[in-house]
């Protein structure tokens, strides 16, 4: 019982990594990732900052980092007032 678990358990972890490995924007300096279609740049946040979005304060830092994703999206509003 107990090595099946272990099994399930490994092959669970396994698949994660592969998930993760996947990305084409990992590791990719600000300008690549603006240059690439499908990534954002995440710019760095240190905890007690105050976002400019909401006026809060950040509550854990983060490194700046390449995300999958790409632009932020626009709210119809927004394009509407364009």
């Amino acid at each position: 019982m107990t090595k099946t678990i272990f099994v399930a358990v490994s092959l669970l972890a396994l698949s994660f990594q592969a998930q993760a490995a996947d990305s084409p924007c990992k590791g990719l300096d600000n300008a690549s990732c603006s240059a690439l279609a499908g990534c954002a740049w995440q710019a760095e946040r240190v905890a007690g900052e105050k976002s400019d979005k909401t006026g809060k304060p950040y509550t854990r830092s983060m490194k700046a980092h390449c995300r999958k994703g790409g632009p932020l999206k626009v709210k119809k509003a927004d394009q509407a007032a364009s």
